[in-house]
């Protein structure tokens, strides 16, 4: 608030009179003190200090500031940052990086089961040719396992027989062992149909990691494959013994399994899984594109330096990560480290953390 002068002057005229009662010559004596170290040398500053109290009394007066326009800042608060300059930093995805145009929002099959056993039961059935095997996820609360494999059973989905339809299967968790008990009667046909069916069962315990796997009929003997004569057991799927690949059904496709000569190296079974030949019903599971820089098996965990090269949409990619996931569950190893210079995101996957290796998978949904 500003105020005139005449104002001004009768607030100077109001103010008592400031003399100065010490003389020159004790100003002399006081400043020659003061040079010698003398106790006294606080006199020397006490009447300038006075002097400049009152004059910031009178600018107090003649300019007086609001308190409520100060601002304070407590004594246990740290200053606000809200105007300090921030460290930049950087996130990529998919959709920042320029060599990847293809990718969008596409969601490929389901072809990964995480959840616990209690959730899915699990089967292994050939194609309509007899000529692959193809490991299944089965949802318990959707109906038995037998009405939802045969509801798929065809040459749309390239699902054939079940051919562990009428068989019990029982496993022995403790022991780690599997028991398969056909009907009296049950003969496990030529060559082929022995081999498909030898294969199911393997494959439809796999999950269970058992050591061992006994096979009979309801009367305690062993079941007839064929050449291969009377079998009362069979050997369960070992550790890196296969790899994975697509199989290319009409409506969908599926993962399957095919030998590995990789011998127990995950390095080499990538280049087996990318150099699958392709057919009228297989592909490989890995988009050509994908290239790994670097492969590093820490434990239990394989960490895979990558780069992509070319155009490839989100269902490929799925594809591709989920294909070496369960391939990494097959050779032992419990999760997979995906690193790349820029992308967070595969696919849809989100690969800033290790992927766990699923319990199994290709499910199948009686809605489909």
């Amino acid at each position: 608030m500003s105020k005139s002068d005449k104002e001004i002057e009768q607030i100077l005229s109001d103010l008592p009179p400031i003399t100065d009662s010490v003389s020159k010559n004790e100003y002399l004596r006081n400043i020659q003190l003061t040079m010698e170290g003398s106790s006294k040398k606080r006199l020397t500053w006490l009447l300038p200090g006075a002097c400049s109290f009152a004059g910031l009394m009178i600018l107090s007066l003649l300019f007086p500031t609001p308190l409520d326009e100060v601002s304070e800042v407590p004594l246990n608060e740290e200053p606000s940052l809200k105007n300090a300059p921030l460290e930049k930093t950087e996130t990529f995805s998919t959709s920042s990086v320029e060599h990847l145009p293809g990718l969008d929002d596409e969601v490929s099959d389901r072809a990964l089961v995480s959840s616990s056993m209690e959730t899915y039961v699990y089967r292994a059935v050939p194609d309509t040719s007899a000529q692959y095997i193809i490991p299944l996820s089965v949802p318990q609360n959707k109906g038995t396992e037998e009405e939802i494999i045969d509801k798929f059973s065809n040459s749309e989905t390239g699902l054939g027989e079940d051919r562990l339809e009428k068989a019990e299967i029982l496993i022995d968790e403790e022991n780690r062992e599997a028991v398969i008990v056909f009907p009296d009667g049950f003969e496990g046909g030529g060559i082929k149909s022995s081999h498909t069916t030898i294969e199911s069962i393997r494959w439809t315990v796999a999950p269970y990691k058992v050591n061992s796997i006994r096979i009979s009929n309801e009367s305690g003997k062993g079941v007839p494959f064929h050449s291969k004569g009377e079998l009362d057991s069979i050997d369960p799927i070992k550790e890196g013994e296969y790899a994975f690949q697509l199989f290319n059904g009409s409506s969908r496709n599926f993962l399957i399994p095919f030998a590995s000569e990789a011998n127990g190296r995950f390095e080499n079974v990538l280049s087996e899984m990318k150099k699958v030949q392709r057919n009228e019903r297989t592909r490989s599971a890995i988009f050509e594109g994908l290239h790994f820089l670097k492969v590093e098996e820490m434990g239990e965990t394989i960490t895979l330096e990558f780069d992509i090269e070319g155009s490839a949409d989100s269902g490929e990619l799925n594809t591709s990560v989920e294909a070496i996931l369960v391939t990494a569950g097959q050779f032992g190893f419990d999760s997979v480290k995906f690193e790349h210079e820029n992308l967070l995101m595969l696919g849809s996957y989100d690969i800033s953390s290790e992927l766990d290796v699923p319990e199994y998978t290709n499910p199948i949904e009686d809605q489909e």
